[in-house]
């Protein structure tokens, strides 16, 4: 876990956010983070930041870090916060917000915990990850580097996050329907709507999509249940990558209709469905089912996606009032896949074998390059770790241009940033 706040350390306490953070009983290891980031604007900024990135991260082990159990809250008029040490630090001590922070939580999908940007040696030789806004994270802001997920899965995990509730609590043991009886109970993101006065929304895969009046219902309803509802004011989400790909085109999702509604250029000229392209991609044979250097682009790559979907539920809120995003980005979650510059962005970098598992999932296009292959029309490429590597990356700069934008409307001062991963991955390990 990563918390940020770009000019203070916000801790925001009243009934409804101590009720909320006594439900989801997190342990948190918080640092005061102090000073003004600096603006960006551009990829120019986002070099720079890669070139410092060394010279902060030295700094970081000076920041002082309090351990806090949001469990003591159980006053929240209390006027001190215990420390691991029993201590009190008095409340004062923190710059709270004059009005209830916005809240902006960026969500990946199966990130490996060592790929953060933080860990530059593994057990089998160095990372060159390059993720300078998580650099910018980690440094002025909090890590949480003791939590863990309370399941492996995607969806039980974000079950439990949703409810405030453990594993075996839920009723979702696995990546399919939830309980009937889940949907009449309460959610972080209903309380936050109906108590604390939030506007909530989502956008990208968040997996809660079954009775969910926000989201088509795939499997339909046939014991006519009443629609749940999660607690978002407004959403645009959209499905798995592999289920993009598969699913009925008829079935309004919105990356789907999305893709369905572009029209891509083949490398050889041909004009095709982007979603064409796309599925030739996840689940075809490649360039000979229209994937190609110029069919499958950034702008239509799905993490692409839930942050454009994103930025435009940021321009649609309503104003004066406070409000939760939570975006869930499809990746790095496999099927892993670059496009052609994300690919030929890691192509010159070593990157470390497994753990006792030497030369699985190796770099693709280093081995189609090493055999005279021209890099300038390198296709999209499928698995290995550069290209979950490149798919990080991208995710970074995704990060920061959503941030950005928050701060584009005037509104990144009150505003609590957030970066988790909802379970991990091994990567052959």
């Amino acid at each position: 876990f990563f918390s940020f706040n770009f000019k203070h350390l916000y801790l925001y306490i009243d009934e409804v956010t101590v009720k909320v953070m006594t439900m989801m009983k997190l342990s948190l290891v918080a640092a005061a983070a102090i000073g003004t980031l600096p603006t960006f604007s551009s990829s120019e900024e986002t070099s720079s930041l890669r070139k410092d990135s060394d010279r902060r991260r030295d700094s970081q082990e000076s920041q002082r870090k309090l351990q806090l159990d949001l469990g003591e809250f159980a006053d929240p008029r209390s006027e001190t916060i215990k420390t691991s040490d029993g201590d009190g630090v008095p409340l004062q001590q923190f710059d709270l917000p004059s009005s209830r922070p916005n809240i902006l939580f960026l969500l990946l999908d199966q990130w490996h915990p060592d790929w953060d940007g933080q860990h530059h040696e593994t057990h089998t030789g160095p990372l060159p990850l390059k993720m300078p806004f998580l650099d910018e994270m980690a440094l002025r802001g909090t890590r949480f580097t003791q939590a863990y997920v309370p399941s492996p899965f995607c969806g039980p995990s974000r079950a439990c996050m949703a409810f405030g509730k453990e594993y075996d609590a839920t009723g979702v043991m696995d990546n399919k329907r939830w309980p009937h009886e889940l949907t009449t109970w309460d959610t972080v993101y209903k309380m936050l709507r109906d108590e604390g006065g939030y506007h909530t929304m989502s956008s990208g895969k968040d997996d809660f999509y079954e009775f969910d009046y926000h989201f088509p219902k795939y499997s339909g309803n046939p014991d006519h249940h009443p629609l749940a509802d999660i607690g978002f004011s407004d959403a645009i989400r959209s499905d798995g990558k592999m289920r993009v790909a598969k699913d009925n085109p008829s079935w309004d999702e919105a990356y789907r209709t999305y893709l369905e509604s572009v029209t891509v250029q083949t490398d050889d000229g041909k004009d095709i469905n982007a979603r064409k392209a796309y599925a030739g991609c996840m689940i075809g044979r490649g360039v000979r089912d229209g994937c190609d250097a110029t069919s499958f682009k950034d702008e239509n790559y799905p993490d692409n996606f839930a942050r454009d979907t994103a930025i435009e539920l940021l321009n649609r809120k309503p104003h004066g009032k406070p409000w939760f995003m939570q975006v869930n980005f499809p990746g790095p979650h496999d099927p892993i896949i670059s496009t052609s510059r994300m690919a030929a962005s890691v192509i010159h970098r070593k990157w470390p074998d497994p753990v006792n598992n030497p030369g699985f999932m190796g770099c693709p296009q280093q081995r189609n390059f090493k055999l005279g292959h021209d890099i300038r029309i390198l296709p999209p490429q499928i698995d290995g770790r550069c290209n979950y590597a490149a798919e990080l990356e991208n995710l970074d700069e995704l990060l920061l241009s959503i941030v950005k934008h928050v701060e584009d409307l005037g509104e990144l001062e009150n505003t609590l940033v957030i970066v988790a991963g909802d379970h991990g991955e091994n990567l052959g390990d």
